[in-house]
């Protein structure tokens, strides 16, 4: 994007703190796995096994999790984590499961693999642009929840705005290559330390506008939960969809059998039965039980030993009767105690 820059010198170190956090995964991570992705599309042929490409798949993925994340989410900086973020403060899912995004990335980096080895490049180009197209989503998804928050919600915390900041600019070179005024519009309303003044409903209104350039939807977007109430927040509704067709429960929750199916529902964890969780608690008790027996058993154990190895001691000792003591009796000897 070169029609405008962001100047962090408007940040204090709080701001700049968060523009970096976010900053790293959005404008250096995901920009490093659609590139991956793209160059083993492009790259991939019908008549070889790919072994080049499928390196390029491996590191695409390696980038998009991490080493940190976890299944959830709550540990994690990269794409995956984000993504799970993202998905629960849309409504995607509760809390503790994988959100339907992660869940279709999942199965499109395994099967991807499957067709570039069998040469199938036309199917690999499809799991490449579905993995590209949800990572759009996260960029809007992010960039108009921020917005939102300083705008609507007043929220002027320097941590806001450069989350807002660090969405805004991984999403600007896109949105300009489909209408650079509607970049311009963002740019604007969204660049250090003008995001509390800016307007929630032209950014979002802009970012709409691109929306079938970017080959995404309005519903693939969906709307901000109020986790308060049974529904969303005012001026961030799903579209179209009243809040009660998405399934929230009184609390704000998701409820279970309501949830969206993921894109590929076998790579979705699946849930554990009351017999499993109950075999489950049963086996960690025992667990728990057998270490702490075998720790006091260890004890009394060393607790004998110690004790027979002292009487073996004092029997083997000589009295001695005489009241005078050399100098040499007068030798100490240092004793070594075990630590148990």
């Amino acid at each position: 994007y070169g029609n405008g820059s962001f100047r962090f010198s408007a940040f204090g170190v709080e701001g700049r703190a968060a523009a970096i956090r976010w900053g790293v995964p959005l404008l250096h991570v995901w920009l490093s796995v659609v590139a991956l992705l793209e160059r083993a599309a492009s790259s991939c042929s019908s008549s070889d096994i790919n072994t080049v490409q499928i390196e390029l798949l491996d590191k695409a993925t390696a980038l998009y999790f991490g080493s940190e994340a976890t299944e959830d989410g709550s540990e994690g900086n990269l794409i995956y984590s984000l993504a799970q973020v993202e998905g629960y403060k849309y409504g995607d899912m509760q809390k503790g499961i994988v959100s339907p995004a992660n869940a279709g990335a999942l199965g499109s980096f395994r099967w991807g693999k499957i067709h570039l080895s069998n040469g199938n490049c036309a199917s690999f180009q499809k799991e490449a642009d579905s993995i590209i197209k949800d990572m759009k989503v996260l960029l809007v998804r992010g960039a108009l929840r921020a917005m939102y928050a300083m705008d609507v919600q007043h929220d002027s915390q320097e941590t806001t705005q450069g989350m807002g900041t660090a969405f805004a600019a991984a999403l600007l070179p896109l949105l300009h290559a489909c209408s650079p005024n509607n970049a311009v519009v963002v740019h604007t309303d969204m660049q250090p330390g003008k995001g509390p003044n800016g307007s929630f409903e032209v950014v979002k209104a802009a970012v709409e506008r691109g929306y079938e350039c970017l080959g995404i939807q309005c519903e693939d977007v969906g709307g901000l939960v109020d986790f308060s109430t049974n529904g969303y927040l005012a001026g961030f509704e799903h579209c179209g969809a009243k809040p009660s067709d998405q399934g929230y429960s009184s609390s704000g929750d998701r409820e279970e059998d309501l949830f969206d199916v993921p894109k590929n529902p076998a790579a979705a964890p699946a849930p554990q039965s009351s017999d499993e969780s109950t075999a489950n608690i049963a086996l960690a008790v025992g667990l728990t039980f057998g270490i702490l027996g075998g720790f006091l058993l260890g004890l009394v154990a060393a607790y004998l030993y110690t004790k027979s190895k002292a009487q073996k001691e004092v029997v083997g000792m000589t009295v001695r009767t005489d009241t005078e003591v050399s100098p040499d009796d007068m030798e100490e000897k240092e004793v070594e105690g075990e630590i148990i």
